[in-house]
């Protein structure tokens, strides 16, 4: 992990000689504030010893959002409560319980965040305030094809002041960890290409990162209808995202824990 840590610590333009080989660039918005340009993708201020119990829910198959950890309280606090009105204003199609359950996963990872599908940064900004908001660090890692979207998505985590928890790449998953193959992150979340060929490609590459007690949250699990995009480009594939996730490897390695808001929720138990 160490040369993962080392690739990712400066500000700017970030290349390897193996990033290079790939036409890889990351973006990282500016410097930690409390670092010397450090991005501890390790995260070993918390430990799993110290996260709540978590509660899987192998038979919840609505929208509604209830906590997955056990912290003894049905929120998180107010900025949990209304992670959604902050950042409605950025275009996206996350809903509240999404939202919702996006931030309590963010604020317990247990080490690096992965973001599969930035769009403008709604989810991406969400994930970032719940590191913010607990206080001991944490990185997140969001990867578009989309240039432009990156652009917006970076202009919306400085206007929420949390530019410092993530680096942007354009790029994709598969694309990234063969760039970084030891990165391994312990909460993922894919909202990116949700046909069956794209959903199964994502999978693919995630498959060799993922060990133990890592989390995936599939965004359009449950399809919801679009809503206004005011310009923005909506993909014309089919969502596909449960049908793939079903008969993929997650089916004998991860446990099924929940659908929240249109997300499906997994855990790698083995």
């Amino acid at each position: 992990m160490g040369s993962v840590i080392s690739c990712l610590a400066h500000v700017g333009d970030l290349t390897t000689p193996e990033a290079k080989g790939i036409g890889l660039t990351l973006y990282r918005c500016r410097q930690r504030r409390d670092r010397s340009a450090e991005l501890d993708l390790e995260l070993d201020q918390i430990t799993r010893a110290e996260l709540p119990a978590f509660c899987p829910y192998p038979n919840k198959c609505d929208r509604s959002y209830v906590p997955s950890y056990d912290w003894g309280a049905p929120t998180l606090g107010d900025r949990h409560e209304r992670i959604s009105e902050a950042v409605w204003h950025i275009p996206g199609w996350l809903e509240a319980e999404d939202a919702l359950k996006l931030y309590e996963l963010a604020y317990f990872a247990a080490g690096p965040i992965l973001e599969i599908g930035t769009y403008c940064g709604r989810s991406t900004v969400v994930s970032a305030t719940a590191l913010a908001d607990r206080g001991n660090g944490g990185a997140l890692v969001s990867l578009d094809i989309d240039s432009l979207a990156l652009s917006l998505a970076q202009r919306s985590a400085r206007a929420h002041s949390v530019d410092e928890f993530i680096v942007f790449a354009c790029t994709s998953a598969d694309k990234f960890l063969r760039a970084f193959p030891a990165f391994a992150p312990s909460m993922i979340f894919i909202d990116a290409d949700h046909s069956e060929q794209g959903v199964y490609a994502d999978l693919a590459a995630l498959e060799s990162c993922v060990s133990v007690d890592t989390l995936l949250l599939f965004h359009d699990y449950l399809p919801m209808a679009l809503p206004n995009t005011e310009g923005f480009p909506v993909s014309a594939e089919p969502i596909e995202v449960a049908e793939t996730v079903n008969k993929s490897w997650l089916a004998t390695r991860a446990q099924f824990a929940g659908t929240f808001g249109a997300s499906g929720l997994f855990r790698v138990v083995r």
